[in-house]
């Protein structure tokens, strides 16, 4: 597994770009000099600007407005790609991220947007790369990480990768979180240890990096509550989740209740995505070599 080679950075022009950004800087020292990074600001399209009564920036005055902010938070951009755009935010986000085949899309998340519509959200199911969300006032650190696992291969991918970024930040130990639905008979010794032997085999064909993963599982009807209280228990500050694909031009999270995870989490969240999961007709047409790929193999 190889670590992010090229990382799209979705800017609004808000407050929030200045923790996206020291946080960008902090991924791409992990990186050792070798992820390249494509800035992004996208403008209104043009129609929508000719009914606005209010000020706008014009293409020029946006990039260097956009520019400033990333030399004052991120660092010089010889060896990175500025772009300002004009169209629909999500639709220029996803194009780019196809275009440039990125392997990483970060998004700021403002605390103002955690509805289940918001940018955020719509990003993570639709990008065909892994997803960063940084909420707002997340501080470029990485200390402690929990991947939710549910024993499928989507999840064996998160964990993989969780692993590789903890090795890269000098993090010694990983979490590995399994929540159990609950049973009307409750959550007896037994099924304790018949879930503690299958996360067990579940880590055996893996590449952990040399990552201690610490397994823990919980039982519960949701999977966004046990997610919060260990982060808070354990003061972590990162949580990894998979995504599967339910149809050929759609991936989603794994349930339902990961996506409370995404839009409620005051740490950042990373959504980890098979290259290629949701290639869709957009990146096949924009990729002129594009072929079939196939599920990597762990360990």
């Amino acid at each position: 597994m190889r670590y992010f080679e090229h990382v799209l950075v979705g800017l609004a022009m808000m407050p929030v770009d200045r923790d996206l950004l020291r946080y960008a800087r902090l991924i791409g020292a992990l990186g050792s000099g070798h992820t390249r990074f494509t800035f992004l600001h996208v403008l209104p399209p043009a129609d929508t600007t000719a009914r606005s009564s209010g000020a706008m920036s014009s293409l020029s005055e946006a990039r260097a407005a956009i520019e400033q902010v990333i030399r004052a938070e991120f660092g010089a951009t010889e060896d990175h790609h500025v772009k300002v755009v004009s169209g629909h935010l999500v639709d220029a986000l996803l194009s780019e991220a196809a275009e440039v085949g990125a392997d990483l899309a970060m998004v700021g998340h403002r605390r103002d947007a955690r509805g289940r519509r918001s940018l955020s959200r719509r990003l993570a199911i639709k990008a065909p790369c892994s997803v960063w969300l940084v909420p707002e006032g997340s501080s470029p650190r990485i200390t402690g990480i929990v991947a939710a696992v549910d024993l499928s291969m989507p999840s064996a991918l998160a964990l993989s990768l969780a692993t590789l970024v903890a090795s890269r930040a000098g993090v010694r130990e990983c979490t590995a979180l399994h929540v159990q639905q609950p049973s009307s008979i409750g959550f007896d010794l037994v099924e304790r240890e018949d879930a503690e032997r299958a996360l067990e085999r579940f880590l055996l064909p893996l590449d952990l990096h040399g990552v201690n993963v610490r397994t823990h599982i919980e039982e519960a009807g949701t999977v966004s509550g046990p997610v919060q209280a260990l982060v808070e228990q354990r003061q972590l500050d990162l949580i990894v989740v998979g995504t599967r694909g339910r149809s050929p031009s759609a991936a989603v999270l794994l349930g339902s209740e990961s996506e409370h995870v995404l839009v409620e989490s005051k740490v950042p969240v990373l959504i980890t995505k098979e290259p290629g999961e949701r290639i869709g007709v957009l990146r096949a047409l924009l990729d002129r070599e594009f072929q079939p790929r196939y599920r990597p193999r762990f360990g």
